[in-house]
């Protein structure tokens, strides 16, 4: 349990691209893509129902759900997220 604590964001972002290997295999952008836009879709649909725990931990579980997905994109298009993210943060940061 220890090495699963303490592994790193890269670490456990090319894990997910691993398992999305299978969940998507073969899947086309478009598939990605309307699988992306549902989960932001249902995103939009917990926030209306205000704030509360229960509220907190759905957003969570819908995140997570976005991250997995995303995940399967970069995978898909061979992208390194770290220095595209680095690259994000550079252009928006003060």
């Amino acid at each position: 349990m220890t090495d699963e604590i303490n592994k790193t964001f890269e670490q456990l972002w090319e894990e997910a691209e691993k398992l999305t290997t299978s969940k998507y295999h073969n899947a086309s952008h478009e598939k990605l893509i309307k699988e992306l836009t549902a989960a932001i879709t249902k995103y939009q649909k917990i926030n209306e129902l205000g704030t509360s725990d229960f509220v907190s931990s759905l957003k969570t579980v819908i995140v997570g759900e976005l991250l997995f997905i995303l995940s399967a994109i970069t995978h898909k298009d061979n992208i390194n997220i770290y220095p595209t993210l680095q690259a994000q943060i550079l252009l928006n940061g003060v």
